[in-house]
C-alpha cells in the first residue's frame, strides 16, 4: 500500500522544513521504503509544524514569513497560500476539530490557546477567532479528548396517541459528573416550571388540553462537568387512524373507513364524506370505527375521503386521504426505518496551565466555556493526552518526572512509572502509551502496553531518540541523532521497536 507522510525535521526546536513523502510498507512485515520526497515550501522563511485540515484538503503550518511566526494554510498541493493570523505574538497550529483550528499564541511571557474558524477564509480578516484562554499565564500542552454526554431516553409519547392531556416524559442519566439542570419544552415553548423532575426523570402534564395535531417536545440535560445533551421527540394526537383504502386498488366498491378513538372524553359525533359528498347516513359507525361501502360503483381514477370526529370535550379531529380505483399504471410505495440512539460524546480540550501558581491539568470546552481544574497538587503536572476514558500526564510529585494516569474527571490518580529517572512526553499510538525516559543517560523511547505493566525500551543508541508520533502506514515516526552533536533526523520503526529505517535527513538542530 502507499501513504503520504509529512516529514518535519524537528526535535526541540519549533520549526523546520516541511516535506511530503510517499511511503510504502508490507502490512504484516518490517520493511519500510521512501519512494518520493516533495518539498512543499521554498522560501527564506522558517516553515514548520504542519497540521492537516479535517478533510485533508489543506495544510496549516507556522511561518515567520511576515516577520514573526504566524499560522498559514495552503492547499494540499501547496497552492493558494493564505495567512490565518497576523498578530504581534507568535502563533503556532496544534490540531483541528470540526473545521476549526486550535492554535497557541505566545507573547510577553505568556501563552494562550485560541480557536480559529477557517472554513470560508480567504484572508486573516475573514477568520473568526475565539480565545480559549486569554490571560497572563502559561497555557500549554493542549490535547483533545471526548467525554460522555448526558443520556436522554424513553421519551414518551411518540407516534400517534388519542389523549389530549398526555404525560410527556423522559428518563435521563449522567455518567460524567452529575445532572445540574433539566429543561423541557413543547413546540418550542418552555414548560419546565410546570414539570416534575426527579434524579432520573422529567414529566409534564399539559395544564390545558392539547388540540389534535402534530407536536414535538425537547428535553435538555446539563451536567456540572459542563456537558449537555438535548433530544427531541415528535408525536401526533389524533382520533382518526388506520385510514383505508390508501393507494391503488382494483375494485370499484371498496370498503372505506378508519379507526376512531378518544382518550379525552368520549366520541360525540362522527361524519364521513367521499368526494365531498356526505355519506354518513349510509356508513356503519361504532365506538371504534367508521366504515362505508359505496352503493354505486366508483368511477376509475382518484377519490378523496374526509372523516371527522368530535369529542364530548369539544375537541375535534379530521383526516383527509385519497385512493385510486383501477389506475392506468401501478402505484409505488415506500418505507422507513428507525434505530436506537447510541451513546454520544462531547469534545473537550485538556491542557497544562500555571494559573493556580504551579502547573496543573485543566479542561475547557472548544468554545472557551466550562473551564475546570483536574489536578490541584503542589507539584507540577503537564503534557496531558487522552487515553480512552482516562488522561495520561506527567507529574513531578515524587521529585522527578513520572507518567501518571487519571479518569477524565480528575479522579483516581495513579502513578504508572516509579523509576528514579525521568519519564515524560507521553503519547498514545495505536492504543498504547509511548513515552520518553532518560534512564540510560540519554533520551530513549519506551512503550507501556497496559497501564503500569509490560514496560519496554524500544531504542538503544547512545544518543537521543524522541518525539514518537503516529504513522499513517503503521508503526511510529520519531526523531533521532546519529551522533552527539549531529542534527536530528526522522526515523520510522514498528511499534515493538523493530524495523528501524531513516526517512529523511534534515539540517535542523
Amino acid at each position: 500500500m502507499e501513504k503520504r507522510i509529512f516529514l518535519v525535521g524537528t526535535a526541540f526546536m519549533l520549526l523546520a522544513l516541511i516535506g511530503c513523502a510517499n511511503a510504502s510498507a508490507h502490512i504484516y512485515g518490517d520493511t519500510w521504503s521512501i519512494t518520493k520526497t516533495t518539498q512543499l515550501t521554498n522560501n527564506t522563511a522558517c516553515d514548520g509544524l504542519p497540521v492537516w485540515s479535517d478533510f485533508g484538503t489543506g495544510l496549516f503550518y507556522a511561518s515567520n514569513e511576515s516577520g514573526n511566526f504566524d499560522v498559514w494554510i495552503r492547499d494540499a498541493d501547496s497552492t493558494n497560500k493564505i495567512q490565518i493570523t497576523n498578530e504581534l505574538a507568535g502563533e503556532f497550529p496544534l490540531f483541528t476539530l470540526l473545521n476549526n483550528l486550535i492554535y497557541v499564541s505566545k507573547q510577553f511571557g505568556s501563552s494562550n490557546l485560541w480557536v480559529a474558524n477557517t472554513l470560508w477564509a480567504t484572508s486573516a480578516s475573514d477568520v473568526e477567532k475565539i480565545a480559549l484562554t486569554n490571560d497572563s499565564y502559561w497555557n500549554t500542552d493542549p490535547a483533545l479528548i471526548y467525554v460522555p454526554q448526558p443520556q436522554i431516553y424513553d421519551m414518551q409519547p411518540y407516534d400517534t396517541i388519542d389523549n389530549n392531556v398526555p404525560i410527556i416524559s423522559a428518563n435521563f442519566s449522567c455518567s460524567y459528573g452529575n445532572v445540574s439542570k433539566v429543561t423541557l419544552s413543547v413546540n418550542d415553548s418552555d414548560v419546565t416550571q410546570n414539570t416534575t423532575i426527579t434524579d432520573f426523570n422529567v414529566s409534564y402534564i399539559p395544564t390545558e388540553p392539547l388540540n389534535c395535531g402534530q407536536y414535538n417536545f425537547t428535553v435538555c440535560v446539563e451536567s456540572d462537568r459542563y456537558t449537555s445533551s438535548s433530544s427531541t421527540r415528535y408525536f401526533t394526537i389524533a382520533y382518526i387512524t388506520n385510514e383505508t383504502p390508501i393507494g391503488c386498488l382494483w375494485t370499484s366498491t371498496p370498503t372505506i373507513g378508519a379507526n376512531i378513538s378518544c382518550g379525552f372524553g368520549n366520541v360525540s359525533l362522527v361524519t364521513i364524506s367521499v368526494d365531498k359528498v356526505d355519506v354518513t347516513a349510509n356508513a356503519t359507525v361504532t365506538p371504534s370505527y367508521v366504515n362505508y361501502t359505496p352503493i354505486i360503483p366508483l368511477a376509475n381514477g382518484s377519490h378523496n375521503v374526509t372523516a371527522y370526529v368530535e369529542s364530548t370535550k369539544g375537541i375535534s379531529d379530521s383526516k383527509n386521504w385519497t385512493f385510486v380505483v383501477n389506475p392506468e399504471r401501478r402505484c409505488s410505495g415506500g418505507g422507513g426505518g428507525g434505530g436506537v440512539p447510541e451513546t454520544s460524546y462531547a469534545p473537550k480540550i485538556i491542557f497544562a496551565s500555571n494559573r493556580s501558581g504551579n502547573f496543573d491539568i485543566w479542561m475547557i470546552n472548544p468554545d472557551g466555556t466550562g473551564l475546570q481544574q483536574l489536578t490541584s497538587d503542589l507539584s507540577n503536572e503537564c503534557s496531558p493526552v487522552g487515553f480512552g476514558s482516562k488522561i495520561v500526564y506527567v507529574s513531578d510529585r515524587e521529585g522527578n518526572k513520572d507518567i501518571w494516569i487519571m479518569n477524565n474527571d480528575g479522579s483516581n490518580k495513579e502513578q504508572l512509572t516509579t523509576e528514579s529517572s525521568n519519564e515524560y512526553s507521553p503519547t498514545i499510538i495505536h492504543s498504547k502509551i509511548f513515552y520518553l525516559s532518560d534512564h540510560s543517560g540519554n533520551e530513549d523511547i519506551w512503550l507501556m502496553c497496559d497501564e503500569d505493566t509490560n514496560k519496554e525500551r524500544l531504542t538503544f543508541s547512545t544518543v537521543d531518540e524522541n518525539m514518537p508520533s503516529w504513522s499513517p502506514i503503521g508503526g511510529i515516526i520519531y526523531a533521532a541523532r546519529t551522533g552527539v552533536n549531529d542534527d536530528y533526523d526522522l526515523w520510522m520503526m514498528n511499534t515493538n521497536g523493530t524495523g528501524k529505517v531513516q526517512l529523511h535527513a534534515c539540517s535542523v538542530k
